[in-house]
C-alpha cells in the first residue's frame, strides 16, 4: 500500500476539498465514542458528490478501504478505518430545496440545524438521536439511527424517499423506490435487481426476533429492501455503515411539528419497578417514554442545571412524552397521571405543560452518556453491551439477568434510555486496562440473554467493529451468507468500510482498543509537567472523554465551543485537544509532530470546560499542552508580541502620548503587521495619560470601624487603558460602604498563560499572591472589575502556585461584590438616565464565575432590564482577535453577535469585558459600556 503522504498527495490533485495526512490530524480521526482506535491513512474533507466520486474512485483503483464519517460519535466504531476516512461533516451541510413535506439534506448537515430550519414552515424531521445537536444526517442514515420520539416517528429508514451516492467503483447513482429491474442486466440495474432477489430469499427465511421488537439494527435489512413488486433500495443502505454505499445526499420525508407537547415525570424509589410499568404505560400511547437509573441520576444532581428536577435519593426516572393539539396532548398527560399513579414504588409524579421544564428534563437524558464519566475512581461505562433491545414486555426481566450476570463478574451498572422501544443502554463500570479480558465472555452472555428474550444485539446504535462478530450467530449461517452476497455485490473489491457488518471473527474484538495497559487509575501515570494537576485529574481529561461530541454542539442555548462553530473542522473542537494529549500520553504522537496547529483553534473562553457534561478538566489540558508545545517550538513573533502585551503597555506608558500617536499611524500599524502579526484593522485602545495604580500600597492600613476593606485589583485595561473606569468602581465600592486601597500588583498573567509561557504566568501568580495576600490575612477582600482577572486570581492563581491560597477564596468580581453589599442593605444604587434599550453581552469568563452580578442589580435596583444578546462570543478573547492569523475566524466567531447588535435598535452595548467591549463596539459602531457606567455614584474624593 502506498504510504500517507502518497496517498495524500495524488487524493489532493483530483478533489477540490482538503486532504489531511499529518500525523496529530489522522489521530483526532483514529477514534469516535467507541471503546476503539484505528488510525486513518489520511482524511478528505469531502465539499461535492464530484469529490466523493473522485475518492472513491482513487481508493478502488488503489485497493485502498476507505470510510465516511460524520460527526464522529458512533459508539461501535462504525466510522473507523485504517483507510481513507471521507469527512462529509466539514462542507457537506447544504439544505434544501424544500418540496411541500419532503427536502433534499447533504450528508453533513445537523438533525437539529436542520429542524431550526424547517420551523417556519411548521415542518420537522422526526428521528431524534440524543446526539442530534452534533450528528449529522449522513451518518444518521448509515446507522439507521432513531430516538426518544421513535414510537412516532419510527428510523430514519422510514423517513427516506432517495439517496444519492457513490458506489464502489466511483460511480454516483440515485437510488429511489421502483420496480425490481432485471438482475442480469449491466450496471446500476443489474446491481438493484440482484438486491431484489436477494430480498425474497430472505423473507423466506425466519427472523430471530419477537413479534413485538420495536427496533432492531443489526446486520442488513434486507428483507425491507422488497415490498411487493417495488425495490427500495434505501431500505438496505440505510443501517449499512457505508460498507454498501457511501451516502452524499439524502431526500427525507419530513412531518407537521406538532402544536402541543406535555410530559409525565415519574420519579421512583427502585430501579426495576418502572421497567415492569412499562407495557401499562405504552397502553396510554406517548410519544416517548424514557427510563433513567440511580447512577445516571446521582451524576445528573452533581450539575447545578439538572438538581432541581432530581427528587432526593431517586432510584429511577419514567419519563412519557405525549403530542398532538393541545386538548390531544394534555388529555393524553392527565389520563396516563391518573392510570399511573398508584403504580409500585412511585415517589413523585409531575405533570410538566411548560416547554422550558420538558428542555430541561430532556436535556438530563440527552445528557446521560457524558454524566456517567463524571466518576473520580478511574472505572469507565463501557459502552460494549449497551445496544441490544428486547420486546418491551420483557424489559424487566431482561435487565434484572443482565444485572446478576455482571454481579457474578464483580461489576456494578448503569441503564438508561428507551423503555417505551425495550432499549435500554447498559453499560458496565469498568477499568478497561486491567479487566479486558472479562469483556467478550460477557458480551457472549448478554447478547444471548438478549436472544432468549426475543431480542437483538444492536438496537439503534449498529454494528461496527463492535457488534459484527454477533450477526452470523444472531441470524443464522443462511441468512448471513445472504449478507456476504449482498456486500459483494455493492462492494467485490471490499474496499467500502470493512471489517463491519459481515466478518469471519466469532467473539468480541479486542484489538484496537483506545485504552492503554497499566496499574494506574487510567492506565499511565500522566502527571502535569508545566501545571499542578490533583490525583488523576489530567489523565482524567485524557482517557475519560467519551469522544461522545457534546463539545462539537450547534445547540444555541449553549456557548460551547465559539472556535468549532465558526470552524466547523473536527481539530477546532474542545475534544481535538484531549485527542492529542491522549495521543502524546500513549506515545502515538510526540511534541516533534507540530500540535500547534490544534492548539491554537482555541480562545480559552472555558465554555468546554464549564459544559463538559463529564465534568473534564479541558481548558487546563490546553494550557498545559500550550506550555509543553512552547517549550518544544518556542514562539512565534506574532505570539511573543500578543504575549507580551502588559511589557508593551508598560513601555508605552512612559511616553502616552507618543505611543498613542504612533500606533494610530498607518504605516506603524502596517509594520506592526508585518513583523509582529498585530491586525492593522483592529482598533487599539488608546494609553491613558496617568496610570491607575501608580502609587500602590505595599502594607494595608487598618479598616476604619464600620467599613469593609477592599483591595482594587485594576487589571492590564483599567491601569493603563480606562482609569478613569477603575475610579468609577472605587467610587461605587466607597458608596457601598468600603475602605478601597490599590495595593501594589501586576496584570493578572492571563496573557503569557494562554500563549503557553508558563513560567512567566507562575512568577506573575507569585508576585501578585504575594502583594495581595498581606490584604486578605488583614481582612480584606481583593475585587477586580475584569471577570478574566476574577478567574484568574480565584481559580488559576492555585493550580500555578500548587498550593491554595487564601487570595483565590478572597477574590470577587465587581458586579458580584456589589450586589451582594446591596442585598445586605450597605448600598442603594441609583442610576444614569440612559436614552434607548442596552443589549447585554455576558463575557464567557464571567459565566464561569457564576452567580449573580451586574445584571441582577440593574434589573432589581436600577430596574433596567438590558437585552441579552444571543449565548455566543465576540470572538476577540484578549490578544486572540487582534492577530492578523485569526482576522477571517474572529470575525466569523463575532458574527452572530455583530448582526444582532446591528438588527436590534439598540442605543449601546453593555459588557463587563473590556476586549468585548473593544471588539463589539468598533463592529457595531455602538456605545460600549461597563455596567458601572450606568450608576450615578458619587466621588468619594
Amino acid at each position: 500500500m502506498r504510504d500517507a503522504e502518497q496517498v495524500a498527495r495524488d487524493l489532493a490533485a483530483r478533489i477540490e476539498g482538503e486532504v489531511l495526512a499529518g500525523r496529530v490530524i489522522r489521530g483526532l480521526y483514529a477514534t469516535d465514542a467507541s471503546i476503539y482506535r484505528r488510525l486513518p491513512l489520511c482524511v478528505v474533507r469531502v465539499k461535492s458528490l464530484d469529490d466523493a466520486a473522485a475518492a472513491v474512485a482513487y481508493c478502488a483503483e488503489e485497493g485502498i478501504a476507505l470510510a465516511p464519517r460524520g460527526a464522529g460519535t458512533g459508539l461501535a466504531g462504525e466510522s473507523l478505518t485504517r483507510g481513507v476516512v471521507l469527512d462529509f461533516s466539514a462542507h457537506m451541510r447544504a439544505i434544501g430545496p424544500v418540496e411541500s413535506d419532503e427536502v433534499w439534506v447533504e450528508a453533513g448537515v445537523v438533525p437539529d440545524v436542520l429542524n431550526r430550519t424547517l420551523r417556519s414552515r411548521g415542518l420537522l424531521f422526526g428521528p431524534d438521536p440524543a446526539t442530534s445537536d452534533r450528528c449529522t444526517v449522513g451518518g444518521m442514515v448509515g446507522v439507521n439511527s432513531t430516538g426518544g420520539h421513535s414510537l412516532v416517528y419510527g428510523d430514519t429508514r422510514r423517513r427516506l424517499r432517495a439517496l444519492e451516492v457513490v458506489l464502489a467503483d466511483g460511480t454516483a447513482a440515485m437510488l429511489a423506490p421502483g420496480p425490481p429491474p432485471d438482475p442480469s442486466a449491466r450496471g446500476l440495474d443489474g446491481l438493484l435487481g440482484r438486491v431484489a432477489v436477494l430480498a425474497r430469499k430472505a423473507q423466506a427465511l425466519p427472523l430471530p426476533f419477537g413479534p413485538t421488537l420495536a427496533r432492531n439494527r443489526h446486520g442488513y435489512l434486507l428483507w425491507e429492501a422488497l415490498r411487493g413488486d417495488r425495490l427500495d433500495p434505501t431500505q438496505v443502505v440505510a443501517g449499512s455503515e457505508g460498507t454498501l454505499a457511501v451516502v452524499v445526499r439524502a431526500r427525507l420525508a419530513l412531518d407537521p411539528v406538532p402544536a402541543a407537547r406535555t410530559m409525565l415525570l415519574m420519579q421512583f424509589t427502585d430501579r426495576i419497578a418502572p421497567l415492569r410499568l412499562v407495557p401499562e404505560a405504552l397502553a396510554f400511547k406517548p410519544a416517548a417514554l424514557e427510563f433513567m437509573d440511580d447512577v445516571v441520576l446521582r451524576m445528573a444532581k452533581e450539575m447545578p442545571a439538572f438538581a432541581p428536577v432530581i427528587a432526593s435519593g431517586a432510584g429511577s426516572w419514567l419519563v412519557a412524552s405525549f403530542e398532538g393539539t393541545a386538548e390531544e396532548a394534555r388529555g393524553a398527560l392527565h389520563a396516563a397521571a391518573d392510570g399511573l399513579r398508584g403504580a409500585p414504588c412511585l415517589a413523585a409524579i409531575e405533570a410538566i405543560e411548560d416547554p422550558r421544564r420538558q428542555s430541561l428534563i430532556n436535556a438530563v437524558r440527552q445528557a446521560a452518556v457524558p454524566l456517567l464519566f463524571r466518576r473520580q475512581d478511574g472505572y469507565i461505562p463501557l459502552p460494549f453491551i449497551e445496544d441490544a433491545a428486547v420486546p418491551p414486555e420483557r424489559l424487566g426481566e431482561y435487565i434484572a439477568q443482565v444485572e446478576a450476570i455482571l454481579a457474578r463478574h464483580g461489576l456494578e451498572m448503569t441503564c438508561y434510555a428507551h423503555a417505551g422501544s425495550g432499549e435500554l443502554h447498559v453499560r458496565p463500570f469498568m477499568r478497561p486496562w486491567r479487566q479486558t479480558g472479562l469483556m467478550p465472555r460477557i458480551a457472549d452472555e448478554v447478547l444471548e440473554c438478549a436472544l432468549r428474550h426475543g431480542g437483538t444485539a444492536s438496537g439503534e446504535h449498529g454494528d461496527g467493529l463492535l457488534r459484527s462478530f454477533f450477526v452470523r450467530r444472531q441470524y443464522g449461517d443462511e441468512m448471513w451468507g445472504l449478507f456476504k452476497e449482498l456486500k459483494a455485490a455493492f462492494d467485490p473489491a471490499g474496499i467500502l468500510n470493512p471489517g463491519k457488518k459481515v466478518v469471519e471473527e466469532r467473539e468480541l474484538p479486542l484489538d484496537d482498543l483506545r485504552y492503554p495497559r497499566g496499574d494506574a487509575a487510567f492506565g499511565v501515570p500522566l502527571r502535569g509537567e508545566e501545571l499542578h494537576f490533583a490525583g488523576e485529574e489530567l489523565a482524567r481529561a485524557a482517557f475519560a472523554c467519551t469522544g461522545c461530541g457534546s463539545c462539537r454542539t450547534v445547540k444555541d442555548t449553549e456557548r460551547m465551543c465559539p472556535v468549532f462553530r465558526a470552524a466547523g473542522v473536527e481539530e477546532a473542537s474542545p475534544r481535538a485537544k484531549l485527542n492529542v494529549l491522549r495521543d502524546l500520553s500513549m506515545g502515538n504522537v510526540s511534541l516533534a509532530h507540530d500540535v500547534r496547529g490544534v492548539l491554537d483553534l482555541c480562545l480559552w473562553c472555558r465554555s468546554c470546560g464549564r459544559e463538559c457534561p463529564s465534568g473534564l478538566s479541558v481548558p487546563e489540558a490546553i494550557i498545559e499542552l500550550r506550555g509543553r508545545a512552547a517549550r518544544a517550538h518556542g514562539l512565534d513573533a506574532g505570539a511573543r508580541a500578543a504575549s507580551s502585551l502588559p511589557a508593551l503597555a508598560a513601555a508605552g506608558a512612559t511616553f502616552p502620548r507618543l505611543a498613542t500617536f504612533l500606533q494610530g499611524r498607518v504605516p506603524v500599524r502596517a509594520l506592526m503587521e508585518m513583523l509582529l502579526g498585530i491586525d492593522a484593522g483592529k482598533p487599539l485602545p488608546a494609553l491613558a495619560r496617568r496610570r491607575l495604580c501608580r502609587a500602590p500600597a505595599r502594607e494595608p492600613a487598618p479598616v476604619p470601624p464600620g467599613k469593609t476593606g477592599v483591595a482594587f485589583f485594576a487589571d492590564l485595561f483599567v491601569d493603563y487603558f480606562a482609569p478613569e473606569l477603575g475610579r468609577k468602581a472605587i467610587d461605587a465600592l466607597a458608596a457601598a460602604g468600603c475602605a478601597v486601597v490599590i495595593p501594589r500588583q501586576e496584570p493578572c498573567g492571563v496573557v503569557p498563560l494562554v500563549y503557553g509561557r508558563i513560567d512567566a504566568a507562575r512568577a506573575i501568580a507569585a508576585r501578585n499572591e504575594a502583594a495581595l495576600r498581606p490584604f486578605v490575612e488583614a481582612g480584606y477582600a481583593v475585587v477586580t472589575p475584569e471577570p478574566t482577572a476574577a478567574l484568574m486570581l480565584r481559580k488559576d492563581y492555585a493550580r500555578l502556585l500548587g498550593h491554595p491560597s487564601p487570595v483565590c477564596e478572597r477574590t470577587f468580581e465587581l458586579g458580584a461584590f456589589l450586589y451582594a453589599r446591596r442585598r445586605a442593605g450597605a448600598w442603594a444604587p441609583t442610576g444614569v438616565p440612559q436614552a434607548g434599550r442596552l443589549a447585554y453581552h455576558c463575557p464567557c469568563h464571567l459565566k464561569e464565575l457564576e452567580g449573580p452580578g451586574f445584571v441582577e442589580l440593574c434589573a432589581e435596583a436600577l430596574g433596567v432590564e438590558l437585552a441579552p444578546l444571543p449565548e455566543s462570543c465576540c470572538g476577540m478573547a484578549g490578544t486572540f482577535g487582534m492577530r492578523r492569523k485569526h482576522r477571517e475566524m474572529s470575525a466569523a466567531i463575532g458574527a452572530e453577535l455583530i448582526a444582532a447588535l446591528k438588527s436590534g435598535s439598540f442605543a449601546g452595548v453593555v459588557s463587563e469585558c473590556a476586549s468585548c467591549r473593544l471588539q463589539l463596539g468598533a463592529e457595531s459602531g455602538l456605545r460600549a459600556l461597563h455596567p458601572i457606567e450606568l450608576f450615578a455614584i458619587p466621588q468619594a474624593r
